[in-house]
C-alpha cells in the first residue's frame, strides 16, 4: 500500500486553530476523544468520519452517517468521495484545508558507503519523524453514551471501505413508563377512594344538625369524614399525569 502524509489546517469560524499530520492507514475524525482528530462542537457527530488510505494510494473520505453531513469544497457527499491535495473539508463549523504529500522514507541502499547526511537528507528525516502522537488510551466507557443500541453495517471492497450506516435502535421508553403508569393507578385509586369516602358521608344530617345547634344556641356537632376530600382530589389529579 502507498504510504501517504496527509496535513490539515483546521479553521474554526474561518479562523486557524492548529495544524496536525498523519501517516496512518485510517484518521477517525469527530467528537469523541478516541478520535485522531477530534472537533469539539455539537454540530459534528461522536463519529463522523473516516479517512482511509486505499491499496492504490487513493485517499477517501467517508461519512459515517452523521446528521449535518460532510462537505467538499462547499458540496455535500453522498456517503463517500475521493480526495486531492487542496480539498476543503466542511464538518460542522470546521473547515480543515487538506495537503496529501507520499510519505518520505529515509533508507540506506548502500551501508558500506555511508556518509554524512546532507542538510536536505537531514530534513526529510525530521519530516519523517515528526507524525503526529498517537491517540491516548481512553476508557471509551466513560465518554460513549450507551444508552442506545446502534448497530453499524460497513461495505468495503477489499480493504476500502466503501459504504457505512448505523440502524440504531432507542432504549424502550415503554420499560421506564410501566412503572409509573402503575404509581400513577395507585394515585387515581388512593385519591378517588379518598374523595368518595368524604363524599359518601351524611352531610344532609350533619347540615341539619348543624342548624340545629345554632338555633339552640348549642356546641356544633363534629363535621363527619376526616376532611380528606380535597387530598384526595389532589392525589387523583396527580395519578392521572403518567396517562397524559
Amino acid at each position: 500500500m502507498a504510504s501517504k502524509t496527509i496535513s490539515f489546517r483546521i479553521f474554526l469560524h474561518d479562523q486557524l486553530v492548529d495544524t496536525r499530520a498523519f501517516e496512518q492507514e485510517v484518521i477517525k475524525l469527530g467528537r469523541l476523544a478516541s478520535s485522531h482528530l477530534r472537533l469539539e462542537d455539537e454540530a459534528v457527530g461522536r463519529m463522523h468520519a473516516v479517512i482511509e488510505v486505499g491499496q492504490a494510494g487513493e485517499v477517501r473520505l467517508i461519512d459515517l452517517g452523521s446528521a449535518t453531513g460532510t462537505a467538499v469544497n462547499g458540496s455535500t457527499i453522498d456517503r463517500n468521495q475521493v480526495l486531492s491535495s487542496g480539498d476543503a473539508l466542511q464538518i460542522g463549523p470546521y473547515r480543515l484545508e487538506l495537503a496529501i504529500a507520499d510519505a518520505v522514507a529515509v533508507a540506506n541502499s548502500e551501508p558500506a558507503r555511508a556518509v554524512a547526511p546532507t542538510v536536505n537528507t537531514m530534513n526529510a528525516q525530521i519530516t519523517t519523524t515528526a507524525t503526529a502522537p498517537a491517540a491516548p488510551n481512553i476508557d471509551l466507557s466513560k465518554v460513549e453514551d450507551n444508552s442506545q443500541q446502534v448497530a453499524e453495517v460497513i461495505t468495503s471492497y477489499g480493504r476500502s471501505i466503501l459504504d457505512v450506516s448505523h440502524v440504531g435502535q432507542a432504549r424502550s421508553r415503554k420499560r421506564s413508563a410501566t412503572p409509573l403508569m402503575a404509581l400513577g393507578g395507585v394515585l387515581l385509586a388512593g385519591g378517588l377512594g379518598l374523595f368518595t369516602y368524604e363524599v359518601a358521608q351524611p352531610w344532609e344530617a350533619y347540615s341539619q344538625a348543624l342548624v340545629e345547634a345554632n338555633q339552640a344556641h348549642a356546641e356544633a356537632p363534629a363535621k363527619p369524614g376526616f376532611g380528606t376530600g380535597s387530598l384526595g382530589m389532589f392525589l387523583a389529579l396527580m395519578g392521572l399525569v403518567p396517562f397524559v
